[in-house]
């Protein structure tokens, strides 16, 4: 009977005495010194480029030295530039393929969406909006909805800084049409990096009961907030609004404009 095993490491197997012998391990090396040479038992010898000189940074050009073996990692010219936008979105073309919703309305028109035309943007004509168009309101029960920006790696190196316009029209009371911002990134727990009290708090009065409320602007506001430092590879935003009630709710709600993530410094 045949004695192959099927292992394609083993090479002229063969009967010996009446028993079976797996034959020698075929010599994958293939004296080039950027890859890694193994074997596999189904394909036999693989050769793949050596990947460990991929250092992660998108500002320098990564390769391996053939004579040597050795990593380089070259700096990109001028990839690092203070002021440089490395991520922008306006919303007015549609909803963008990086933007990920989930609304506890499970309605595509009730909740956080691409509202375009809108009735009311900072710059084109498409915002990021949470409420019903329809009506201009979030007056739809009790709900909750979170929407995802994929950004993207950023340069590791240096700080961030992310910008965005927002009108926030909806309860004051900082228990109630709560919003909230996050910063994500791979291999890193979130972080809150923005909410609507981030604009101040104060004492406020509803008959004769005291709370705390936000110190809400009128219109359009201007927002910057420092990116996270070591949140760079993968990085998401996620936006969460949240009514926590039913009621008084018939507010414009949350819209977003010409968010963009800008670097700004390379130290």
């Amino acid at each position: 009977a045949s004695c192959e095993d099927g292992n394609a490491c083993t090479a002229g197997d063969k009967c010996s005495n009446g028993k079976c012998f797996a034959g020698g391990t075929p010599l994958c090396d293939d004296k080039k010194a950027c890859t890694s040479d193994s074997c596999d038992a189904l394909k036999g010898c693989v050769n793949v480029p050596f990947a460990a000189c991929d250092d992660k940074d998108p500002c320098t050009t990564d390769s391996c030295l053939v004579d040597s073996g050795l990593c380089s990692n070259v700096p990109v010219p001028n990839c690092c530039q203070p002021g440089a936008v490395l991520y922008k979105q306006g919303f007015d073309n549609g909803t963008p393929v990086e933007l990920a919703i989930t609304n506890s309305t499970g309605f595509a028109k009730k909740g956080w969406q691409v509202w375009d035309p809108a009735s009311k943007s900072v710059s084109g004509k498409g915002v990021l909006y949470y409420g019903d168009p329809a009506v201009a309101t979030f007056d739809f029960g009790k709900s909750t909805g979170q929407a995802t920006i994929a950004i993207g790696t950023l340069p590791p190196k240096g700080k961030h800084t992310l910008e965005f316009q927002i009108w926030f029209e909806g309860e004051k009371f900082v228990d109630y049409d709560k919003l909230t911002l996050s910063w994500e990134s791979t291999g890193k727990t979130a972080q809150i990096i923005w909410k609507k009290t981030s604009w101040g708090t104060y004492s406020c009065t509803s008959g004769s009961t005291t709370y705390t409320c936000a110190n809400v602007p009128t219109g359009w506001a201007k927002v910057a907030v420092a990116i996270p430092a070591g949140m760079t590879s993968g990085a998401a935003l996620q936006l969460v609004f949240d009514t926590n009630d039913n009621q008084f709710n018939n507010y414009l709600g949350v819209l977003v404009d010409d968010l963009k993530v800008v670097q700004t410094s390379c130290d």
